[in-house]
Formats: C-alpha cells, sequence, structure tokens
C-alpha cells in the first residue's frame, strides 16, 4: 500500500479517525497538514475525521 491509498475515517454517526497516530494520518489520501498543529487538518476533538469527502466514502477503514 502506498501513501495517499488508505482512508482512515470509519463510518458511524460521527466519523471517527482509525489513524493510529499524527504520522499514520500523513498516510491518508485525505490528508492536508494543518496551519496551527501538526496533524492532519480535518483531525478534530482528537478523534475524528471532519472531511465530508472521507466521511462519504464507502471503502473507509472500519
Amino acid at each position: 500500500m502506498q501513501i495517499g491509498e488508505v482512508c482512515f475515517c470509519k463510518q458511524d454517526i460521527i466519523s471517527v479517525c482509525s489513524a493510529g497516530g499524527q504520522e499514520q494520518q500523513k498516510n491518508c489520501r485525505f490528508y492536508q497538514k494543518s496551519s496551527y498543529k501538526n496533524a492532519c487538518m480535518y483531525f478534530v476533538f482528537d478523534a475524528y475525521c471532519d472531511s465530508v469527502e472521507a466521511q462519504s466514502k464507502t471503502k473507509c477503514a472500519a
């Protein structure tokens, strides 16, 4: 598996980011560096993926 082919967004009522940490988030195809912290800009409340596109994908991590 290559960088940019993984989606860590777990489908639920609120989509959970299932990446094991901030370094693993960088492998997500929806990763965009946050301008104010060393994490994905979609990673909010220390647990959830806020990317609408990622949340709508059906082949995301379970």
